[in-house]
C-alpha cells in the first residue's frame, strides 16, 4: 500500500490516548508524531495548489483565534506553545490537499484502529479494577472518553454495515450487530448520558437521512423505536448514574460541572465577544479560555463571534458537501455527524492532538480536498 507507514504513523495517534502509566511522556511521543508527519507529508509529490472556499475559512479562522490569543496573552513562549498544534494541524492538511494522499483510507485505518480499541475493552468489563467509581473506563484515562470511542466505533461500523458491498454478507452483519451491541453495553457501564444520546442520535439521523434500500414508512418506524428507545435508556442511563454515588457527590457529577464550565467559557466570550480571549489556558486570569470540554462554547470563548462563524462554516460546508456525495461517501458523513454530536457535551473538536480531533479533521480535510479537486 502506498505510504503505509505514513497511514500507520498518523493510526498510531490513536494508541496515545490510551491511558498510559506515563501519560506525560505520551504527550510528548505524540507531538512528536504529528512533526514526523508533517516532515513526511513534504516528501510527498504535490499536485497544482487551487484557493478553495473551506481553506479560506479554516485559514480566517486560525487568523482570528492566533490574533486574539498574541492581543490577551502576548508574544511569548507560552503563547506559542499554544498556537503551535493549530498552525501545525493546519500545515498537515494543506498538505493533505496537494498530494496524492489516500485520506478515506486513512479515515478507515483510524475507525478500524478504534474499533480495536473497544475490542480490547470487551473483556474488561468483568474485572472491577477498570471502573472508577462505579463507571466503567476500559483501557482509556476516564469513562468518558472510553464512552465516546464506544459510540464512534459503533458509528463506524453501523455505517460499514449499510454500506451495499457488505449487505449479503451474513457473517458480517451478525458480528456487526454483536459488536455495537457490546459498545451500547459499554457506554451504560460507563454512564455517560451524552454518548447514549449520541448513540441513538447517530442511528435516527442514518434512518431518516440516509438512503440504504428501506421504504419511508419503514424509516419512520425505525426512528419512531429509535427515539423511544434512546429516552428510555436515557432516563435508565440517569438513573443508575445518580443511585451510584452519594448526595454529597451528586450536584459535583450531575449537569452542575459541565455548567460552571459553560458560564466560564460565556464570561470569556462576553469579555471579548468579536475575537474571543485566545488560545491560551490560564486559571490565573479571570477571563481566560476554560477549555476541555463543551467544545462549541469553547471555540466561542476563544475565537470570538468572528472565528466562531468561520469554524462553523467549515461544519456547513463540510456537512452539505458530504451529505450531497453520501451515496459514495455514506460513511463519512455518519462518522462526521457522530463527531460533531460528541463534541457538544465534550472538547473534541475545540482541541489537537486527541484521537477524535484527529479523525475530526481527516475528514474535514477529505471534504476539502473533494471540493478542491472539483475547482
Amino acid at each position: 500500500m502506498k505510504y503505509k507507514p505514513l497511514y500507520y504513523l498518523l493510526a498510531f495517534l490513536l494508541i496515545t490516548d490510551i491511558s498510559f502509566p506515563f501519560e506525560g511522556k505520551v504527550t510528548i511521543i505524540k507531538w512528536g508524531v504529528l512533526i514526523l508527519t508533517s516532515i513526511c507529508l513534504l516528501t510527498l509529490p504535490k499536485n497544482k495548489f487551487s484557493i478553495d472556499i473551506c481553506s479560506v475559512f479554516y485559514f480566517l479562522f486560525l487568523t482570528v483565534s492566533i490574533f486574539s490569543t498574541l492581543i490577551h496573552s502576548g508574544i511569548n513562549f507560552k503563547s506559542i506553545t499554544y498556537i503551535f498544534p493549530y498552525l501545525l494541524m493546519f500545515f498537515i492538511y494543506l498538505n493533505f490537499l496537494t498530494s496524492n494522499f489516500d485520506l478515506y483510507r486513512l479515515i478507515c485505518i483510524l475507525g478500524n484502529v478504534s474499533v480495536f480499541s473497544v475490542l480490547v475493552s470487551i473483556p474488561m468489563i468483568a474485572f472491577p479494577s477498570f471502573y472508577e467509581d462505579s463507571r466503567f473506563h476500559g483501557i482509556y484515562g476516564n469513562p468518558n472518553s472510553m464512552s465516546g470511542f464506544a459510540a464512534l466505533s459503533a458509528a463506524f461500523v453501523f455505517s460499514k454495515l449499510i454500506s451495499v458491498k457488505q449487505k449479503t454478507n451474513k457473517n458480517y452483519i451478525l458480528y456487526s450487530l454483536a459488536f455495537i451491541m457490546s459498545c451500547f453495553i459499554i457506554i451504560i457501564l460507563s454512564k455517560s448520558r451524552a454518548s447514549l444520546g449520541v448513540f441513538f442520535g447517530i442511528f435516527a439521523f442514518s434512518v431518516i437521512f440516509i438512503d440504504f434500500g428501506i421504504k419511508l414508512r419503514y424509516k419512520l418506524i425505525l426512528s419512531l423505536i429509535t427515539s423511544f428507545l434512546s429516552i428510555s435508556s436515557y432516563v435508565y442511563s440517569s438513573t443508575l448514574f445518580l443511585s451510584s454515588v452519594d448526595s454529597k457527590s451528586r450536584n459535583l457529577l450531575d449537569f452542575s460541572n459541565r455548567l460552571s464550565i459553560f458560564e466560564a467559557q460565556l464570561n470569556s466570550f462576553l469579555y471579548s465577544p468579536m475575537v474571543g480571549v485566545g488560545f491560551v489556558i490560564d486559571k490565573s486570569v479571570e477571563f481566560s479560555r476554560r477549555g476541555g470540554e463543551l467544545s462549541y462554547s469553547d471555540i466561542l470563548s476563544f475565537s470570538g463571534g468572528i472565528g466562531f462563524l468561520f469554524f462553523m462554516l467549515i461544519n456547513v460546508f463540510s456537512f452539505l458537501y458530504l451529505y450531497k456525495n453520501r451515496r459514495v461517501n455514506n460513511n463519512i458523513v455518519i462518522i462526521f455527524v457522530c463527531i460533531l454530536l460528541l463534541s457538544i457535551f465534550e472538547g473534541y473538536i475545540s482541541n489537537v492532538g486527541s484521537l477524535i480531533s484527529i479523525l475530526y479533521w481527516a475528514v474535514v480535510s477529505f471534504t476539502f480536498k473533494g471540493v478542491h479537486e472539483k475547482n
